[in-house]
């Protein structure tokens, strides 16, 4: 399997645009073209996507929307293990029952980076630190399961 993990993009503050809850965040302008960039990038470089799982907050579902876009309108999951604060088990559980060999997953931080700790070497922090729109591959053998997977590449937006 190859594993995507992908911060959501850039979005507005809770105050502005009238917004009262961390959860009804949506992109901004500039994380909605930033998205748009990444998913271009990748999948002209041969990405190649079956499915993109995605947190339940407004700002992650709206980036994993325009990378399934992008990808010709591949399914997008709302995983509730991808919400902030929920533990990398649920999301092993989740991944190891996974029928599909090329998955997207888009969250946040600091839960993307305990993910991918415990993906690639069984405990967090391995400190990886994704920035907004970052995106990661972890490529796995077999079904993914901790300490399996092998880091092949992070990608921070600024190097598109």
């Amino acid at each position: 399997m190859n594993l995507y993990l992908m911060r959501h993009a850039h979005a507005l503050d809770v105050g502005e645009a009238g917004i009262k809850r961390d959860r009804d965040r949506p992109l901004s302008q500039k994380g909605t073209g930033i998205a748009r960039e990444v998913a271009q990038f990748l999948s002209a470089h041969g990405v190649k996507l079956e499915l993109i799982a995605t947190s339940p907050l407004l700002r992650a579902r709206q980036t994993a929307d325009i990378v399934a876009g992008e990808f010709g309108g591949i399914p997008v999951e709302t995983c509730s293990g991808m919400a902030p604060s929920e533990l990398p088990g649920d999301m092993l559980h989740w991944l190891h029952h996974c029928p599909f060999d090329s998955v997207m997953l888009v969250g946040h931080m600091p839960d993307l980076s305990d993910l991918a700790s415990v993906l690639i070497c069984k405990q967090p922090p391995a400190g990886l630190a994704f920035k907004k729109a970052a995106v990661c591959r972890i490529a796995f053998d077999h079904r993914p399961a901790a300490g399996h997977g092998t880091l092949e590449w992070l990608l921070p937006p600024s190097l598109i």
